[in-house]
């Protein structure tokens, strides 16, 4: 494993592979988009103050687009760093996960906002609301063509179509505090419980599994697919869940364990997380 350190107060929360072969991050309290190669050279694109970027997601092309928790925009930054900011009608609106949705455009959650969000590539909004206290966060687009996301405040997994339509699956164990979200091989979505230790996994029809953690593994999220399993980091280290609910997990040495917050699957199979606590970014070999 190696950590790459990025200075004090930067605050690394968002991770992605870009499109350029580099991987890329979001420096949540140093205020700016972050890139770094597969031999730790690290670029940094400033922002403005308080934008407070959160979550990012390549567009597959030649740009990354971004969330601006603290200044309620959504970003894109070229891979030569140009950068181009489309402000949310509440600057308050906190919005924290992104992905790219199947119709071309770039969908998100506004946690404060209630609210989830549908950006094109030219800038044009479209919001959806959400009952009050939603609290959404994690996005993924699901096996049916859906946007699938979890909802902190109201213990739920929801579901919205591209033409807007909501449906919401309550999680049984309450207040789980469903954070990270991942669409499996096996036609299902996973889920962390990140209150209680478990795996959610809930089929398109809304049925509900839960799968109690191992001891030592606590405070699951930040979930990705990856050679037909589901990753997932807690506190300490990086877990793995097969179809049948069967976890494996490898500690991870840094210097505050209970930092990690992000993970994607980088050049090479190499695994990469940010320590957001350790201001670093981690890159590791799992099989």
């Amino acid at each position: 494993m190696t950590l790459y350190a990025l200075g004090a107060d930067t605050g690394p929360t968002g991770i992605v592979d870009g499109p350029d072969g580099a991987i890329w991050f979001t420096d949540f309290d140093a205020n700016s988009i972050g890139r770094i190669t597969s031999g730790g050279t690290i670029t940094n694109y400033a922002l403005s103050t308080g934008a407070a970027p959160s979550a990012l997601v390549s567009d597959g092309n030649d740009a990354l687009w971004f969330t601006e928790y603290g200044a309620g925009k959504i970003g894109r930054i070229a891979t030569n760093g140009t950068l181009t900011e489309h402000p949310l009608p509440s600057s308050s609106s906190q919005p924290n996960a992104i992905v790219a949705g199947p119709d071309g455009a770039f969908w998100f959650t506004e946690q404060r906002g209630q609210a989830i969000g549908r950006m094109t590539t030219g800038g044009a909004l479209t919001e959806y609301p959400l009952n009050p206290n939603s609290n959404a966060g994690p996005i993924t687009v699901g096996p049916d063509g859906a946007l699938w996301f979890c909802e902190i405040g109201s213990n739920q997994i929801g579901r919205i179509t591209m033409t807007g339509t909501i449906t919401k699956f309550a999680v049984p164990t309450a207040s789980s505090f469903p954070w990270g979200i991942a669409s499996g091989s096996d036609g299902v979505l996973w889920f962390a419980e990140h209150n209680f230790s478990k795996i959610g996994r809930i089929t398109v029809d809304g049925s509900v599994t839960e799968f109690p953690l191992p001891s030592g593994i606590t405070l699951p999220e930040a979930m990705m697919a990856r050679g037909g399993l589901i990753w997932f980091l807690y506190d300490g280290g990086i877990g793995r869940i097969q179809p049948d609910g069967h976890v494996t997990s490898s500690a991870v040495a840094s210097v505050d364990t209970n930092s990690l917050n992000a993970i994607a699957q980088g050049p090479g199979g190499a695994t990469w997380f940010t320590e957001r606590l350790s201001n670093a970014i981690g890159r590791i070999s799992l099989p």
